[in-house]
């Protein structure tokens, strides 16, 4: 006779079915809950309503207080006026005062040494015009090539001459100046 196993294997096809239909039924409790919630759009619709009645409240506060007259603190004597009056009233007494010189201290320049065209010694060094020392940039005009002289029309045309072997050396490139903030040595 035959012996039949004790362990029985699950069928395959039923396990599929099972986890199918609990997958189904967490999607659908998902989509449930979703569509019970309240709607972004009403959401929106109120936080929108709110804001623009916060703001209209602010806005009316504001035109308010710059529009009427009235005590902001009775205690310190502090009132508040319209806009409008201080504007005109502002006006009125700035034309009525005649133009005067600035009171406001300006220091003097930095001194600048006298050079003397005659001195035999080197002039001493300017008075830095950035903090730190930093140097100033300058750059030697580019020299541009003087125009070809023209040809006379009744001149015949001679032919091109060929360079020499040995060409005149170029001019030699001056030395780039020190670059700002660097700690190049001059």
């Amino acid at each position: 006779m035959a012996t039949v196993s004790s362990t029985r294997r699950p069928n395959s096809f039923l396990v599929f079915c099972g986890s199918l239909l609990a997958l189904l039924i967490v999607a659908g409790l998902f989509v449930f809950s979703i569509a019970a919630g309240p709607r972004p759009s009403d959401l929106d619709k109120k936080r929108a309503d709110n804001r623009l009645a916060v703001r209209t409240k602010l806005e009316k506060e504001a035109a308010d207080a710059l529009s009427t007259e009235g005590w902001v603190d009775k205690a310190k004597g502090i009132v508040r006026v319209p806009v409008s009056s201080v504007l005109a009233t502002t006006a009125k007494e700035l034309a009525a005062k005649k133009p005067a010189p600035s009171q406001v201290k300006v220091e003097p320049p930095l001194p600048m040494p006298v050079i003397d065209p005659t001195a035999t010694e080197p002039p001493p060094p300017a008075l830095p015009s950035a903090p730190q020392g930093a140097d100033t940039l300058r750059f030697a005009a580019p020299a541009t090539p003087a125009p070809p002289a023209a040809v006379p029309p009744s001149a015949p045309v001679a032919p091109p001459t060929p360079p020499p072997a040995a060409a005149a050396p170029a001019a030699p490139v001056p030395a780039r100046p020190p670059l700002i903030n660097s700690n190049e040595q001059k």
